[in-house]
């Protein structure tokens, strides 16, 4: 019941935050008829990658390894947001800096998650 409570706790999370973002951008309407503008998909994929960072982090401080994996299947499904998504708004310079950036990202997060799953298994395993 404690995990039900927890999940249902997430997923209305998860709604209000994408209802805010929509409902600040839309200048007060949340009708989804409405084109989404460049700059509100900017704050979609801003808003879940502060929360899939801060769930890998906090979780890695409290040596937990559930909410870890969920964090990195997030930072996962942000990063593939931002390559479909956002990136085929872009043109030029900015589309190769960022395509540049991404791949950048993308060696420092499997740096990370490597970082961390070493880590993890050296304090399980003595």
């Amino acid at each position: 019941l404690k995990k039900a409570a927890l999940y249902a706790a997430l997923v209305s999370g998860t709604l209000y935050l994408t209802g805010a973002i929509r409902h600040f951008w839309q200048e007060g309407q949340l009708l989804l008829s409405l084109p989404t503008s460049v700059a509100e998909q900017y704050s979609y994929s801003l808003v879940f990658l502060t929360i899939a960072i801060a769930t890998v982090l906090l979780s890695q401080w409290q040596s937990k390894s559930g909410p870890r994996k969920a964090g990195f299947v997030l930072l996962s499904a942000v990063v593939l947001k931002v390559f479909v998504v956002d990136l085929n708004d872009l043109t030029g310079v900015l589309r190769a800096l960022s395509f540049i950036g991404l791949g950048l990202s993308l060696v420092l997060l499997g740096w990370l998650f490597q970082r961390l799953k070493n880590t993890e298994a050296t304090t399980e395993y003595p």
